[in-house]
């Protein structure tokens, strides 16, 4: 026979964990395992999309790039002569609507950059021309904006002559056959573009700098791109 069931309608009050007509609980001090994620027992995974924090990047890195070109062409181009010194940040701000760290960092690049020096006491003071990295393509296009002088233009054509011939010779014997093709290519540029028209300097950079490539020394090819740099401002 069976139990007598309860009356119709009686509702059967929670028991207290650890009475006998409970449940069996888990036993004190015992761990509840992790079930696999995707399991029915598992809760559903919360998706958290974080913010984009790299849009900011970009847009501070051309701002960057904009107070540096402006300031270090004023700079070469003689709006602050050797020996003087450059307006403190507050005005400078003030000038190229930038905050204080976009400042600073273009004074770090310019100090880098051998233009311009910093202390405590001096504030922030050019150098003369000839501790400026003229193997800094930006130095010699802010030089190419406030035009070339005689002297840079000798200085340039001097380096030329100690160093491609060097190049030469390394490269007579060391140039691999795509170096040779490389600089056939831009030497067939150069005479399509004198004889049917077309951009002469482009090809003619790219003989040269192919040239310092083919002598296979980490020195010259360093300095290709500056060179590459000098003799597109002279052209």
């Amino acid at each position: 026979m069976s139990p007598p069931g309860r009356p119709k309608g009686e509702v059967r009050k929670a028991q207290p964990e650890g009475s006998p007509m409970s449940p069996p609980g888990r036993p004190k001090g015992e761990v509840r395992k992790a079930q696999p994620e995707g399991s029915p027992m598992s809760p559903p995974r919360r998706s958290v999309v974080a913010p984009d924090s790299g849009r900011a990047g970009p847009v501070l890195r051309n701002v960057h790039g904009h107070t540096l070109d402006a300031l270090g062409a004023a700079i070469v181009g003689g709006r602050y002569p050797p020996g003087f010194g450059v307006p403190p940040e507050p005005t400078l701000c003030a000038e190229y609507g930038v905050s204080r760290t976009v400042v600073r960092e273009a004074i770090k690049s310019l100090v880098a950059k051998g233009i311009v020096v910093t202390g405590p006491k001096v504030g922030t003071r050019v150098l003369p021309p000839d501790q400026w990295n003229w193997f800094d393509p930006d130095v010699v296009a802010w030089q190419g904006r406030a035009g070339l002088s005689r002297e840079f233009l000798n200085d340039l054509q001097e380096l030329r002559r100690i160093v491609e011939p060097a190049a030469v010779r390394l490269a007579a014997s060391r140039a691999t056959a795509q170096d040779v093709e490389d600089m056939e290519s831009a030497f067939a540029g150069m005479r399509q573009s004198i004889e049917q028209g077309g951009d002469y300097v482009t090809h003619d950079l790219r003989f040269h700098q192919g040239l310092l490539r083919a002598s296979h020394n980490r020195m010259l090819v360093q300095m290709s791109k500056a060179l590459g740099a000098l003799l597109r401002t002279s052209f």
